[in-house]
């Protein structure tokens, strides 16, 4: 069964950069562009790991994790952060179960991005 992957991530180009080489790679993508949609997506197609950026309108990244904390279908659902900020300026820890992994975009390209996905699975 192909594994299922979220993409929250409000910046729609690096979004579809994301989804086509995830969708290559034979992964199942959906994809939301702020957190309450991305909570729906993830409640709906239990997905087995999240791309999740921090900074969305609306609900950003730290209300999907709030919620996404209590929801008790998806709670245990890893997560790869993608942010613009520094880990040292984002206070993480109550949700540091579920963080597999932190990236901060200007040091990765979208496709080394995707790659992580990727080589999360093949572990």
């Amino acid at each position: 069964m192909r594994k299922k992957v979220l993409i929250v991530e409000n910046d729609r180009e690096l979004l579809n950069i994301y989804k086509i080489r995830l969708e290559q790679a034979g992964f199942n993508v959906f994809t939301a562009q702020d957190g309450l949609t991305g909570i729906k997506k993830a409640l709906e197609n239990l997905p087995d790991l999240i791309l999740l950026d921090l900074a969305m309108p609306e609900a950003d990244g730290k209300d999907f994790l709030s919620i996404f904390q209590i929801s008790k279908n998806i709670k245990d659902t890893p997560i790869i952060i993608v942010s613009n900020y520094s880990p040292d300026h984002v206070e993480l820890t109550d949700f540091k179960d579920q963080i597999v992994d932190y990236l901060v975009k200007i040091e990765f390209t979208p496709k080394e991005i995707a790659n992580k996905v990727i080589n999360f699975f093949q572990q």
